[in-house]
């Protein structure tokens, strides 16, 4: 069981009664609409099939609730990094509830997963995406070091069109790089 701790936020795994947060939270569409694999509306059986879907994920990938350090009873959002096989790399992605946004958390959380990828599953690469008009996602991930290598449209489900994102990459050896370049 995987717990994280960072200055002000615990990343651990998810649990079935972290249910009713993530239906209402997700079901936000200031929320959801940043997410490229959600509908809008989101009900609660789809954040209990997300939450079996979490159980069979591949040992190489780290879905962790978010929550802080003050409050540790209260999801206020979930970070992962998903394995493919196919592609042999990691894809970073997390969401907040509305009301934690603009805090710092989303850098906090996605340092420690950057962290926990590369240190302790040893991934080569880790990919990412924000939507274009995400600039507060697109500066989380520019300040970790992540770097652009497509611009694209792609489907967003709670949307219903085609939005305009950037994909972005982050190896392993830029990542040590950037950390001993600042020690």
């Amino acid at each position: 069981m995987t717990i994280i701790k960072t200055e002000h936020l615990i990343l651990r795994p998810l649990a079935d009664s972290d249910a009713d947060t993530i239906a209402r939270e997700v079901g936000n569409f200031n929320v959801s609409r940043n997410l490229a694999r959600v509908p809008y509306p989101y009900s609660l059986a789809e954040a209990l099939d997300f939450l079996d879907w979490v159980k069979s994920y591949d040992q190489r990938s780290l879905v962790c609730g978010i929550e802080m350090k003050s409050a540790p009873s209260e999801l206020i959002g979930v970070i992962s990094y998903e394995f493919s096989a196919f592609e042999n790399v990691a894809e970073l992605g997390y969401w907040f509830a509305e009301k934690h946004w603009g805090k710092g958390y989303g850098a906090q959380a996605a340092s420690a997963m950057v962290h926990h990828a590369f240190v302790n599953n040893i991934h080569a690469r880790l990919v990412a995406a924000y939507h274009n008009d995400n600039p507060a996602s697109a500066s989380i991930l520019l300040n970790l070091g992540f770097k652009p290598i497509s611009y694209e449209k792609h489907y967003s489900k709670a949307q219903g069109i085609d939005v305009s994102s950037t994909k972005l990459s982050l190896t392993r050896n830029q990542w040590l790089a950037r950390k001993t370049s600042r020690a």
